[in-house]
């Protein structure tokens, strides 16, 4: 493989940073990221490693595996300690050094030596790290490939924030309509507003505190032109207390 220049080098991040700007598939931006990252630090591979909610390091990288999710165990590895010291580890070989994790390379067949690993940060929150490994026609990788590789580690972080944005807005999206709906149901159990009783006329107004809760009011005609009226409030918000307040309306 032809040894990328400095020039080469930095056009292919411009292109990465332009497309990270108007990309919809995040998750196609993320392979494309690591794809060039591994074109421009002149290496064999290229991971990503993000934590699931164990904190195990689940690894995304342009070395494909047909076992599935390649999953590092929490603080295990060289990736496992970056992430929690935040700190930058560049290794001429990992098969020496005692905290290298060998099961991942061992599962995908690379055998690895030189590794550059770099945390991905958000201000002072770590969001996973990225490594190269095996640099290319040369022993180790070298300080330019570090502030190379800590440029597209900041496009990675850029895009990771990007897509929690997206998922909180569907989440968002998906519970604001869940709440319309929970309050359409809601007001369906309450009596019309307005009504007429002989000569009573009857307005009733009614404003939660949030979208839903426990209040509820209720009038029923009786005979010899009497009217039941009636208020309530049940004790908590949410959707607890407006299943409450339903029960309570329908008795």
């Amino acid at each position: 493989m032809p040894t990328t220049t400095t020039r080469g080098r930095r056009e292919i991040l411009v292109n990465v940073a332009h497309d990270l700007s108007r990309a919809e598939n995040v998750d196609q931006l993320l392979d494309r990221i690591i794809e060039s990252a591994r074109e421009v630090m002149n290496c064999e591979v290229c991971s990503l490693l993000l934590p699931d909610e164990s904190g195990d390091m689940l690894i995304r990288s342009t070395l494909s595996s047909d076992s599935g999710p390649i999953r590092v165990p929490k603080g295990k590895g060289i990736a496992g300690e970056v992430y929690l010291t935040k700190e930058v580890v560049n290794i001429r070989d990992a098969q020496q050094d005692p905290r290298h994790f060998s099961k991942a390379g061992v599962t995908v067949g690379l055998a690895t030596h030189s590794m550059l690993t770099i945390p991905l940060l958000d201000g002072e929150s770590c969001l996973g790290v990225m490594q190269a490994i095996n640099a290319r026609d040369r022993e180790h990788f070298d300080d330019e490939d570090v502030e190379l590789f800590e440029t597209f580690g900041s496009l990675v972080a850029v895009t990771l924030i990007r897509m929690e944005a997206q998922k909180t807005a569907v989440r968002e999206a998906e519970y604001r309509q869940q709440l319309n709906l929970a309050t359409e149901i809601q007001r369906s159990f309450l009596p019309p507003s307005h009504g007429e009783v002989g000569d009573l006329h009857i307005d009733a107004f009614y404003q939660p505190a949030s979208e839903i809760g426990g209040d509820f009011y209720f009038w029923h005609p009786l005979e010899n032109g009497r009217v039941l009226l009636g208020i309530g409030d049940v004790c908590g918000k949410g959707f607890a207390a407006s299943l409450d307040m339903a029960r309570a309306s329908t008795l």
